[in-house]
């Protein structure tokens, strides 16, 4: 038999080690934003093969399943520095899929929300060639009263493309205020205004589109935007 003390030794070492698998197993289950990722692709890729063969729906949905299967294949060979790595993205097409299973008819509505999807997802996938799948846009917002002077302590808010007909759908704003104002924001389309930090009033809404042909330099890394809003 061991003495008293090896066997306390044996027994810490034993705990030690089923704490450190419980910890792993805990922490494997835990998926990252890679995984999150490729399994929102992959659940777009579900959603939109529900309208593949609707002849109302022909133009939009075939380049949008283009566009999740070239993204799909460049997720699974992407290797993130770090396990946040993607989030930006990961949440951008999460809303693409929440939009995605609102479509339950070919209506009018459904088949503009469509074409906005396509184009957004066409917008990422020309980023990301260039970029890299994870890579973010910056925006600089600057507001101005009449265009023309500087207002300062505004707070900026924007919406994707896709989603601005949607009363329902909530807007993002940035976490500093103007002026000027500094976002990381995934590649797309989307409408920017001002508001100030107190009462409803905005200012006029800019359309962006976050993507290569609105881009000043594509040699610049981190790719950046600088657009002007007016003030309320």
């Amino acid at each position: 038999m061991l003495p008293d003390t090896a066997r306390f030794a044996a027994v810490c070492v034993a705990a030690c080690t089923l704490s450190f698998a419980y910890q792993d197993g805990t922490k494997q289950a835990v998926p990252n934003e890679k995984q999150l990722v490729i399994q929102t692709l992959e659940d777009i890729r579900t959603r939109l093969s529900f309208h593949r063969f609707d002849r109302r729906f022909t133009i939009a949905v075939p380049k949008a399943l283009d566009h999740i299967v070239w993204l799909r294949a460049e997720a699974i060979a992407w290797r993130p520095a770090t396990e946040q790595e993607g989030r930006g993205l990961r949440q951008s097409l999460q809303l693409i899929l929440a939009a995605l299973e609102t479509v339950k008819a070919p209506t009018p509505k459904a088949l503009a929300l469509m074409t906005e999807i396509e184009s957004d997802l066409a917008i990422k996938v020309q980023f990301c060639r260039t970029f890299g799948l994870s890579a973010p846009a910056i925006v600089v917002a600057t507001t101005k009263q009449g265009g023309l002077e500087e207002v300062k302590g505004l707070e900026v808010w924007y919406i994707e493309k896709f989603l601005a007909s949607d009363a329902k759908a909530q807007a993002h704003r940035f976490s500093s205020f103007s002026s000027p104002a500094t976002e990381t924001v995934a590649p797309g389309r989307y409408v920017f205004w001002s508001k100030g930090p107190s009462g409803p009033k905005a200012g006029e809404k800019l359309e962006q589109c976050l993507c290569l042909s609105s881009l000043p330099d594509t040699s610049r890394r981190p790719p950046t935007f600088k657009i002007d809003l007016l003030a309320p």
